[in-house]
């Protein structure tokens, strides 16, 4: 393996980890998203309540969806630098 393969293969391993790191945290947004802190302004209009809870569980939230969607657009954006010959082609054989 050239040492051009070996730094593909590490990077492409390292785009592997962040992306599943990515989905855990739309996972979590998920799951954060759920809680009644959480909910909709029709939650907060019925319930009247917006206090640092609430505040606390939007911030969570945007968090980790703000994590997912900039990691893959990260490693987007990497893999397409990548492929406008950050690496040389391979010469035919």
């Amino acid at each position: 393996m050239s040492k051009q393969d070996a730094a593909q293969a590490l990077l492409e391993a390292a785009f592997v980890h962040l992306a599943a790191f990515a989905d855990a945290e739309y996972v979590r947004g998920c799951h954060i998203s759920q809680r009644d802190e959480c909910k909709g302004w029709e939650h907060k209009a019925k319930t009247g309540k917006f206090g640092q809870a609430e505040y606390e569980a939007h911030k969570q939230f945007d968090e980790a969806m703000g994590a997912h969607f900039g990691i893959y657009k990260a490693i987007k954006s990497a893999r397409a630098a990548l492929a406008l010959s950050t690496f040389p082609h391979k010469e035919a054989a």
